[in-house]
């Protein structure tokens, strides 16, 4: 199981929300490169970088500092804004090693197929955000009429094979993630899940590590100082 750092960056900070509300912010850094070499420096040897501000205005904001953390030479999995296939050429010139889409999925169905086709499947990662069992779009500002089952039938059909899976309930609430959901999606679905949303102590690592999980990603929990990434880690190489 692989540890993904959380750098979200809103308004060229590095940030975490509460539930993915935008009135509910916590700024760690000024900077988000501060933030990405505070966790290379710790071991880290890939990011998940979200640019919020891009998921919420459908196109990529902060480019700038993604880039700077690129080139700090870590590998970078980058969300926010990537609804098109220009998006994602923008995102991987940056850089970045894999790309995240969200929103593009549920309202473009060809994205994902074409992704796939165009930079390889092992780029592509698909960002499935739920509350209550439905899934959010539009930067969790919006929410469709759309089970998880039925999207996750339509990715497989697509080639998709990466998958982030977040609780909007529980992220950035050290509330513990929703084990329960992650473990159906594992067992009864064939992607490579990448645990995310809730994660607060060294306990629920472990839990996840014991899972059939690719990945997890951790954010508040280690901005908090809950457990320490290479504490984290430690359980990551042990798995």
């Amino acid at each position: 199981m692989i540890i993904y750092p959380a750098v979200d960056i809103n308004k060229g900070r590095a940030v975490r929300l509460k539930k993915g509300d935008f009135d509910q912010v916590k700024v760690y850094f000024k900077d988000p490169v501060d933030a990405a070499k505070k966790w290379i420096d710790q071991g880290a040897k890939v990011l998940h970088v979200v640019d919020l501000d891009g998921a919420r205005e459908g196109k990529l904001i902060n480019t700038e500092p993604i880039k700077k953390i690129a080139a700090l030479g870590i590998k970078v999995q980058l969300g926010g804004g990537l609804r098109t296939i220009e998006a994602l050429e923008t995102a991987f010139s940056l850089g970045v090693e894999r790309a995240v889409i969200g929103t593009a999925l549920i309202k473009d169905r060809t994205l994902g197929k074409t992704a796939c086709q165009k930079f390889g499947a092992e780029k592509i990662v698909a960002g499935v955000d739920l509350r209550k069992g439905l899934v959010s779009i539009e930067g969790w500002q919006e929410g469709v009429t759309v089970g998880y089952g039925t999207l996750l039938k339509q990715l497989e059909n697509l080639g998709i094979f990466n998958l982030i899976v977040t609780d909007i309930s529980r992220d950035g609430m050290q509330s513990g993630p929703n084990f329960s959901l992650i473990q159906d999606i594992a067992k009864f679905y064939h992607f490579s899940v990448i645990a995310s949303g809730g994660i607060s102590s060294l306990a629920d690592v472990k839990k996840l590590a014991k899972m059939d999980v690719a990945g997890a990603i951790v954010g508040t929990a280690l901005y908090e100082g809950n457990f320490s990434l290479k504490d984290a880690l430690e359980v990551e190489y042990a798995g």
